[in-house]
């Protein structure tokens, strides 16, 4: 499991339904706090860890891009292979952990 550090999205943000059907809540755990170029389909964003999702969460999230973005199950499947959900940065914020709190000091 990761570190601690979480993403939380804003229950008025479009993709909060999306979260609570995939999460169950509103946040969810990051590897790492510190946003990346993540693609044309995220641009800026965070990297998510796959290793938190249970079995359910991941199949309703696979079910959920492929819906979204019209992605084959395969392709979403092989990115939470990786070990990512990338997470968009816009309208997202962060708690980070102590761990790496005490790396940006």
């Amino acid at each position: 499991m990761g570190c601690g550090c979480q993403a939380s999205i804003s229950k008025d943000d479009p993709r909060a339904e999306i979260w609570k059907y995939v999460f169950g809540e509103l946040s969810f755990p990051l590897r790492h706090p510190i946003p990346s170029n993540m693609g044309t389909v995220v641009g800026t964003g965070y990297e998510g860890d796959a290793s938190a999702l249970t079995e359910e969460q991941k199949q309703r999230l696979v079910k959920a891009m492929t819906e979204k973005f019209h992605i084959p199950e395969i392709e979403v499947t092989k990115v939470l292979d990786s070990g990512i959900i990338p997470i968009k940065a816009i309208g997202v914020s962060v708690v980070i952990c102590n761990k790496h709190m005490r790396a940006m000091l």
